[in-house]
C-alpha cells in the first residue's frame, strides 16, 4: 500500500508473523489484557508516524484509502480525517440487512455517513459521522490532548474527537475516503452490538452532558411512549390517540425509508419487511439500554483493563 510508513498490529491472542507476509513494514504486537481503547493506545505508542490510520479486523480498505485522507494534512489545523464504512458486498444477506438498516437514514439518523457514503465533497465532521474503523488522526493533536479514555467504550472515538473539536481542531469527513465493513447478522449479534453503543453512548453522556443527541432522545421517547401506550389507553383515550398517531407517522416514515435503503443498498426489496423490522428493534434496542444504563449509579463500561489510562504510557508489549 503506497504511503504507507509502517502497519502495526495489535492483537489480544498470540500471533506470528506469516512467512508468506514479506512486507518489512509490518509489525505485530500482542497484549492479551488490554481493553480496545488501549489497545490503539499501544499502537499510538509504538507507531512513529505523524498521520496515525486505524481500521478494524474485520474491514477491507479501499485501494485510494490512504492517498483519499493524507493530503488533507496538509492544513495543520486538520487533526481528524474520516470516512464510511461500508457494507462489504460479500456479506450474507442478513449481514446486508442489518447494514442497510445502518445506512438509512431513518435508521441512524446523521451518524447514516459512518455507514454509506454521503455527499461528494469533503466537509466538516462531528464526533456521529466517523468511527475508528475508517479515521486517521494527527499525532501531535493527540500529544495535546490526550489519546483514547480507556474508561469509555464503546463511542470512545466520539469522546476523543469531542477533545479534539473543543481545542479548536477541523474534523473532515471524505465520501471517498473508504473501507468495506463485515456487518453483524441480524437479529441477535445485531442487537447486542447496537446496545453496546447505546451503553457507551450513555457514558460519555455523564462524561459530557452536552454530547446528548437529539436522535438519542427521540429513541428514548420512542420506548417511553410505548410504554405508556396501554396505560393512556386505559386512563386519558386523547392522549392515548395522540401517542398512537405519533407512532403511525413513525411507523410509515420507518417503512418508506427501509424500502429506499434496500434500493440503493441494491438489496432484494423482498427483505424489505426485515430491513424495517430491524430499523425498529434497533431504535428500541438504543433507547432502552441508554435509559438503562444512563439510570445506574455505577457504570463500568465492557472492557476496560485495569491500568493504562489514556494519557500515561502503555505497558510494553510482547513482539513475537
Amino acid at each position: 500500500m503506497e504511503g504507507v510508513g509502517e502497519i502495526v498490529i495489535v492483537s489480544n491472542i498470540a500471533i506470528t508473523k506469516p512467512p508468506t507476509l514479506r512486507d518489512s513494514r509490518v509489525r505485530f504486537l500482542v497484549a492479551p489484557n488490554l481493553s480496545i481503547s488501549e489497545a490503539r493506545n499501544l499502537g499510538i505508542a509504538s507507531s512513529t508516524g505523524e498521520v496515525i490510520a486505524f481500521t478494524d479486523d474485520d474491514c477491507v480498505v479501499d485501494g485510494h484509502w490512504v492517498s483519499s485522507a493524507i493530503p488533507l494534512f496538509e492544513d495543520p489545523n486538520v487533526a481528524v480525517v474520516g470516512g464510511p464504512g461500508i457494507t462489504h458486498p460479500t456479506d450474507t444477506p442478513l449481514c446486508k440487512c442489518a447494514g442497510a438498516a445502518l445506512e438509512s437514514i431513518a435508521g441512524t439518523y446523521s451518524s447514516s455517513s459512518r455507514y454509506a457514503s454521503r455527499g461528494s465533497g469533503i466537509r466538516e465532521a462531528g464526533e456521529q459521522n466517523l468511527s475508528t474503523c475508517n479515521i486517521f488522526l494527527r499525532r501531535s493533536t493527540l500529544q495535546t490532548v490526550g489519546y483514547f479514555d480507556r474508561t469509555i467504550y464503546p463511542c470512545e472515538e466520539n469522546e476523543l474527537i469531542w477533545r479534539i473539536k473543543a481545542r479548536g481542531y477541523r474534523v473532515l469527513y471524505v465520501p471517498n475516503c473508504i473501507v468495506f465493513h463485515h456487518r453483524r447478522p441480524i437479529i441477535r449479534p445485531f442487537l447486542s452490538q447496537i446496545s453496546s453503543y447505546a451503553k457507551g453512548r450513555a457514558t460519555l453522556t455523564r462524561k459530557y452532558p452536552r454530547s446528548l443527541r437529539l436522535t438519542t432522545v427521540a429513541s428514548c421517547m420512542l420506548v417511553l411512549m410505548i410504554l405508556a401506550l396501554p396505560f393512556t389507553y386505559l386512563t386519558t383515550k386523547t392522549i392515548f390517540y395522540i401517542l398512537a398517531t405519533v407512532m403511525v407517522a413513525y411507523l410509515a416514515i420507518t417503512f418508506s425509508a427501509s424500502l429506499r435503503s434496500c434500493i440503493t443498498g441494491r438489496l432484494s426489496p423482498r427483505y424489505q419487511p426485515l430491513v424495517w423490522l430491524t430499523i425498529l428493534l434497533m431504535h428500541l434496542c438504543y433507547g432502552g439500554a441508554f435509559l438503562v444504563t444512563l439510570a445506574r449509579n455505577s457504570i463500568r463500561p465492557r472492557g476496560i483493563g485495569p491500568t493504562f489510562p489514556f494519557s500515561n504510557n502503555p505497558p510494553a508489549p510482547a513482539t513475537p
